[in-house]
């Protein structure tokens, strides 16, 4: 049985919410949302969910550095 439109749609909507509002990587995503990474990539491309460039991740990344380091969290 195929999942219906409403629940692709609610699935779409949130995996954009985490890549793109919250700026967490792939991996983040895939463990919140508890899917395997391969297969999240598949369903961001089959989605047509745009990634990431390689410079927008490594902006987000030292972005997300420099937070921690100027409050001292780890994580």
């Amino acid at each position: 049985m195929k999942p219906s439109k409403d629940k692709k749609e609610d699935l779409r909507d949130e995996l954009i919410r985490l890549y793109w509002e919250e700026e967490l990587p792939l991996s983040e995503v895939s463990k919140r949302t508890e899917i395997d990474i391969v297969s999240l990539y598949y369903l961001f491309v089959r989605q047509g969910i745009k990634l990431r460039s390689k410079r927008q991740a490594m902006r987000i990344y030292y972005k997300k550095q420099r937070r921690k380091k100027r409050w001292g969290k780890s994580q």
